[in-house]
């Protein structure tokens, strides 16, 4: 299940169903793909996640709102997820090194030290960055609050 239609969700979904195949799975074969996309709408997100837990024996969220309704959806059910930022503050796991439970998967977390270091060798004398985000997106906060912990250390540090 998909949250909405993005570029880069897309190709996380696309990445999924080539690693599927490369190891041997056939769509309709060996395989029955339900591919859902909730078009970005939160009560789409609920019933379709509900069905999809009652109708297939694993499932696959991709992005932090599809991975959290399948888990509330969920009682007995893998969950893999992906696209997911920080799978422990989103209380999908308990910690990456031993989630727990049945929700397990990927995160797309990016490391911020090269895109600082690329920023002090372009602007060496940079005083104030900023950062573009959604506060209705967790991801977006947790890239935040990493970014300003990071630019505290390196300024109190390094500067």
């Amino acid at each position: 299940m998909q949250y909405m239609e993005h570029e880069s969700l897309t190709e996380t979904r696309e990445g999924i169903i080539a690693e599927l195949e490369k190891q041997g799975y056939e769509n309709g074969k060996d395989i029955v793909l339900d591919y859902q996309n909730a078009q970005g709408d939160q009560a789409s997100l609920q019933s379709i996640s509900e069905n999809l837990v009652k109708d297939n024996d694993l499932v696959i969220g991709n992005t932090t709102q599809s991975s959290q309704a399948l888990q509330v959806a969920n009682t007995d059910k893998p969950i893999i997820f992906s696209a997911v930022t920080d799978p422990v503050s989103a209380k999908l796991v308990k910690s990456m090194k031993n989630p727990a439970g049945l929700v397990t998967g990927v995160s797309n977390r990016q490391p911020l030290e090269p895109l600082f270091t690329a920023l002090q060798t372009v602007l060496p004398k940079a005083k104030t960055v900023g950062m573009m985000y959604t506060t209705s997106e967790r991801n977006a906060e947790v890239q935040v609050e990493n970014a300003k912990a990071l630019l505290d250390f390196l300024r109190n540090y390094f500067l």
